[in-house]
């Protein structure tokens, strides 16, 4: 493997230096304007619901705006298809008609339809427990925890479209190592006589792509949740031995005493061990159950336990040792040596 047959398809040198230093060099932000054309939109309706004639010269202008924005997102792909509308299979053949744009968009664990739900109720329960604090005069703090649970942030990817075995293929893929002629597997969800596409595999380079945050395994993503919760469950169970043990030594009464017991135990009892339960059996992990399908249609072993990161560090230092010439794509975690 060598250097140059890890280089972009059709990725401009520029881009290359500018990922290897850190800087996202993404080009399409089709979400910000499309964020725009809506908050146009709005502006719009109501300057017409108050009258036309009386708007008339701001909505001539607000309708040129439009337009322009209306122009420039006629160019923007499909979204992504989260999760896949049809079982995956694996598709391996030769790329041709090869093409990638790079544009940011969402593929976090909202982007997938089936947990709107457990998200509409927690954000209910944290809209009471705001309303709460502003009750007893926390304002700020409840403004801080609304705006906190809005945020959501997007991801660099790659709008790939090409054609494989006769078929035309698109899909988003978080850094697709590949160029037209080269033969691949895809794995990919068959609709009409087309494919979109959640994987590429690289099996002579021994490396795959996939959407964005796409990584590990369900078990695997439970158990590194939990590290956080655990931590500091064992912080208190530390705070609390040395109280019992050097108690004696220092100047505190038992009031004192009960008084942090009380406290540790609460906590424990009331949050820590509620939170890992709800890691553990009511969080959703659609990437982690997609990375999973995507991986057994590929033919891998123990998937819920897999972290991709971790194996493609191994990997690498492996291929080092043995001479090969790997180059590494620094900016993210979305492409992975196996």
């Amino acid at each position: 493997m060598t250097e140059d047959d890890e280089l972009f398809a059709d990725m401009p040198r520029a881009y290359i230096r500018g990922l290897e230093k850190g800087k996202g060099y993404v080009k399409e932000n089709y979400l910000r304007e499309r964020r725009e054309w809506i908050k146009l939109r709005q502006t719009i309706a109501y300057y017409e619901s108050e009258g036309k004639k009386k708007h008339k010269k701001r909505l001539a202008e607000l309708y040129r705006e439009e337009k322009q924005l209306a122009k420039a997102l006629a160019d923007m792909p499909p979204d992504p298809i989260l999760p896949p509308p049809a079982p995956l299979i694996k598709v391996r053949g030769v790329v041709k008609n090869y093409h990638q744009r790079c544009l940011t968009h969402y593929f976090d664990t909202k982007a997938y339809p089936q947990t709107w739900e457990y998200f509409s109720r927690q954000d209910e329960n944290m809209a009471s427990a705001a309303m709460v604090l502003a009750s007893m005069g926390s304002a700020a703090t409840a403004q801080g925890m609304v705006a906190s649970n809005e945020d959501r942030v997007p991801a660099a990817a790659w709008y790939v479209t090409g054609e494989i075995n006769g078929r035309q293929f698109s899909g988003w893929l978080g850094a697709p190592y590949c160029r037209e002629g080269e033969e691949v597997e895809l794995i990919a969800a068959p609709v009409g006589e087309e494919y979109l596409v959640y994987a590429l595999v690289r099996p002579h380079a021994r490396s795959l792509t996939m959407p964005p945050w796409c990584y590990q395994g369900v078990r695997r993503a439970r158990i590194d949740g939990m590290k956080v919760p655990i931590s500091v469950v064992i912080l208190l169970i530390i705070l609390m031995l040395i109280v019992f043990i050097y108690q004696d030594g220092w100047i505190v009464s038992e009031k004192m005493v009960s008084g942090v017991t009380m406290f540790l135990t609460m906590g424990t009892f009331l949050y820590i061990l509620p939170a890992i339960w709800a890691i553990w059996r009511r969080h959703p992990f659609p990437k982690e159950q997609l990375t999973e399908e995507i991986l057994t249609v590929a033919g891998w072993d123990n998937v819920t336990n897999i972290d991709l990161r971790k194996l493609d560090k191994k990997n690498i230092k492996e291929f080092k040792k043995q001479g090969r010439s790997v180059r590494l794509l620094k900016s993210g975690w979305w492409f992975f040596y196996y």
